[in-house]
């Protein structure tokens, strides 16, 4: 382990040195605080297709240029409602369409309001807009004419106004309760999040490192102080380590921001009552296990070429393994609310270390599933770092061409020889 530890720390001072590291860990810096300034402003939107109170802001800026071809009655009340909320209406006829696409093509905050009926009298209301970025309430727009067209069928039915008008503006008040709480849901995203990253940077990262010293030469230096597999293992810690003293800096930051940025208004309050820190040391472990997986995987694919130009191409399984891991493990139980998906994640070793926030801080702790799935990823790890060490001491000093599987295979059993 003392050879080990030495090419970790040799690895890690290397790694803290280059102008890469500190350029990502300004880039997540930006981006960080990008979405500190962001996430308030969207949060506090006010008007556009954002919100559909009707008293609010949103239609005092906007313009509808309203071509009503349905021959209906109904939609009378339309223009005056629109009007007293502070929109600007203009009624076109079809003849005028063509100007009126060529004026909201200038204006972010204008739309042509088509309103057609089919043979049943059924209505149509196409709201077309300039793009996606058009900052015409179109929604609120579509909800007003909805409301108009029932008040005057309700009319025409015997209801009394002022009855029709109070039912059509009663609604049910729906709060939507998660058990496992708002922070907890938005914790596991952001843990998986950093996980991907991490095996995606530094799992790359171990693989660059090997191939570098392949390409220069240095490994011939290394061997004759360490064994390969030691020299394997010292790099895969000593990047995991800059990995994860990174993450560690980036949370801690968050964490201060958030601090400095809640109070009363904030746009969403978040309590972190419902996670379970228990759960913690858990999470660590499937963190460290994961990227070590995928780590080593890189390792050996990254000895298995000379040139740093044929990298990218040997560690195309790694990236595919990696991405439909992150979906199937991170998403699915997610997606499916856990169950049998989830337990099936945990149990696959490529797979749990993404699982593994959802499962754990949605209160999805099963004794049963969660032990044997340590024991699956670390034994996992075990193994994978036998073979590794293995591919790696074979293939390690190998020049030329990027050698395939069968080579490897060939090479590493010449080695027992």
């Amino acid at each position: 382990m003392r050879q080990s530890w030495l090419v970790a720390r040799f690895t890690f001072r290397e790694a803290v040195r280059k102008r890469a590291f500190w350029i990502t860990n300004i880039i997540y810096l930006i981006m960080l605080l990008g979405m500190m300034i962001i996430m308030p402003l969207v949060g506090g939107m006010d008007g556009g297709d954002m919100n559909l109170n009707f008293g609010e802001g949103g239609f005092s800026n906007a313009t509808a240029y309203l071509l009503d071809e349905s021959g209906s009655h109904y939609l009378a009340p339309v223009r005056h409602s629109l009007e007293n909320l502070g929109m600007t209406v203009v009624e076109i006829t079809p003849a005028q369409l063509e100007d009126s696409l060529v004026a909201i093509s200038e204006d972010a905050g204008a739309a042509v309001v088509h309103i057609t009926a089919n043979e049943y009298d059924t209505l149509h209301a196409e709201i077309i807009m300039r793009d996606m970025m058009s900052r015409f309430p179109a929604n609120g727009v579509g909800a007003l004419i909805n409301m108009e067209f029932r008040h005057a069928q309700l009319v025409e039915a015997g209801v009394d106004h002022e009855v029709s008008i109070s039912i059509l503006q009663s609604e049910v008040m729906i709060e939507p309760v998660w058990q496992a709480g708002f922070a907890a849901m938005g914790a596991s995203l952001v843990l998986m999040m950093i996980m991907f990253m991490s095996v995606h940077s530094y799992g790359t990262s171990v693989a660059m490192s090997v191939a570098t010293e392949k390409s220069t030469r240095v490994m011939e230096t290394l061997i004759v102080s360490a064994k390969p597999p030691r020299i394997l293992v010292g790099k895969v810690i000593g990047m995991g380590s800059v990995g994860l003293v990174q993450m560690l800096g980036l949370i801690i930051i968050a964490g201060l921001l958030s601090a400095l940025t809640s109070g009363a208004d904030a746009p969403v309050e978040m309590s972190m009552g419902d996670i379970n820190l228990w759960v913690a040391p858990l999470l660590l472990l499937y963190f460290l296990a994961g990227y070590a997986l995928y780590a080593l995987i890189n390792a050996m694919l990254g000895a298995m070429v000379s040139k740093l130009e044929d990298l990218n191409s040997a560690l195309a399984p790694a990236a595919i393994i990696t991405m439909i891991s992150f979906y199937a493990g991170g998403l699915g139980p997610m997606i499916t609310g856990g169950g049998q998906v989830g337990r099936a994640v945990m149990l696959f070793p490529f797979t749990a270390p993404f699982a593994a926030p959802t499962v754990l801080l949605n209160n999805d702790f099963d004794p049963s599933v969660v032990l044997p799935s340590i024991l699956i990823l670390v034994g996992s790890v075990v193994l994978l770092s036998w073979l590794a060490g293995k591919v790696y001491s074979a293939s390690v000093l190998h020049y030329g061409s990027r050698l395939k599987y069968k080579d490897v295979g060939k090479l590493v059993k010449g080695n027992k020889k």
